[in-house]
């Protein structure tokens, strides 16, 4: 996961015990397109049996390495995407994005956690239309990459 500048550039997908990292985010953090070659891995998208609302997202990571320059803080995030039915492009839902605590600075140390959660949310979910559960990290910096390499999971409610 990488943020320029403190802009996300780059971002993880979990797909239940899965995971690619390096995944292109772009419209400063909105949009990911899952449209690759055939040797690219990367539908880790689930779709909606049913509809429902989604009321709870929760999020965990554990840091395995990591670049912070100076004294850049980093948070790292994670929030679900969505994409209509007949579509490979997932756009960012809002409601869902979770900071996680503690946030990062450096030295990153090696298996640093960090979670949290949002409740109380009513998030329509669409039978049929697909879903990204996706980890990225931003920054306080305006110039500078940084880096955290880490293990992402989390899960919904939708009732």
């Amino acid at each position: 996961m990488s943020s320029i500048a403190g802009v996300i550039t780059t971002g993880a997908l979990v797909g239940f015990g899965n995971g690619v990292s390096n995944v292109v985010i772009t419209g400063g953090g909105t949009t990911i397109s899952l449209i690759g070659s055939p040797a690219t891995l990367l539908d880790f998208a689930w779709v909606a049996p049913r509809s429902g609302t989604l009321n709870t997202i929760y999020g965990f990571m554990s840091t395995t390495a990591g670049l912070i320059l100076g004294a850049n803080v980093v948070t790292a995030h994670v929030q679900l995407f969505e994409a209509v039915s007949n579509s490979n492009s997932f756009v960012a839902i809002a409601a869902t994005n979770v900071s996680l605590a503690p946030t990062f600075t450096s030295p990153v140390t090696l298996g640093t956690i960090a979670t949290g959660n949002l409740t109380g949310l009513s998030v329509p979910i669409t039978a049929g239309n697909r879903y990204l559960f996706v980890g990225f990290i931003t920054s306080n910096a305006d110039v500078g990459t940084e880096l955290i390499d880490s293990y992402i999971s989390g899960g919904v409610n939708i009732v």
